[in-house]
């Protein structure tokens, strides 16, 4: 029985680490799109910022299918988390940042970067490639496939999860969910879950668990 009990934490542990997760001041940019992905493929990252997630400060620019230095730098206390990822094959990058909760103009309004692989929060600027603001529901961003963001087989990209409001005075940014649709395997996976192998993970360790105690019932 210990051995089963063994065996079910080891492929819990396997399973959640498997592969999937110039100066100025902003100015808010007009919703044009409500884009939304059905998440029947996708990856998925659960976030969370907190008052230990690091700042940087957010950059502008237009994507131009080249890794380039951006050309405006927004000074202030951007939080962000940071996901790299390597492209499989040549394809678009698709993917939506939605916020968990309820729709607060600052809280809520959710900005994403893409970013040529290696991101510096200390100089933003450069490898950058592209970003959104407001490209999915609401306050949320989307890259969709509209936006034509082409990724290169076997290339490493950073996707940069932030917002749009500055974190001094407006509290902090609501949770969010990283949906990414493209054919892309998500680094780090220790620290970057997706749901659907957590629910995998969980299923096999419950049907483990129910296997012993039968057995013990039996004997």
């Amino acid at each position: 029985m210990k051995k089963l009990l063994l065996l079910s934490v080891i492929i819990l542990l396997g399973v959640a680490n498997m592969p999937i997760f110039s100066q100025k001041t902003p100015e808010k940019k007009p919703d044009q799109s409500e884009f939304m992905l059905n998440g029947s493929r996708s990856q998925q990252i659960f976030g969370q910022y907190n008052d230990q997630t690091p700042i940087f400060s957010r950059v502008e620019d237009f994507y131009d299918g080249t890794c380039h230095e951006a050309n405006i730098i927004y000074s202030g206390d951007f939080k962000y988390d940071v996901y790299t990822v390597q492209a499989n094959s040549d394809g678009l990058l698709i993917l939506t940042l939605d916020r968990i909760g309820p729709l607060e103009y600052c809280p809520s309004d959710m900005y994403v970067f893409c970013y040529c692989h290696p991101f510096d929060p200390i100089s933003p600027e450069f490898n950058y490639l592209a970003e959104d603001d407001d490209g999915g529901f609401e306050l949320n961003s989307a890259f969709t496939p509209a936006d034509a963001i082409q990724l290169e087989a076997g290339q490493f990209y950073d996707i940069v999860c932030t917002h749009f409001c500055d974190n001094t005075g407006d509290g902090l940014p609501q949770d969010y969910i990283l949906t990414i649709d493209s054919d892309v395997t998500i680094q780090g996976a220790g620290t970057s879950i997706p749901i659907s192998d957590w629910a995998i993970g969980i299923g096999i360790f419950m049907i483990l668990t129910f296997a012993v105690i039968r057995m013990k019932r039996i004997v």
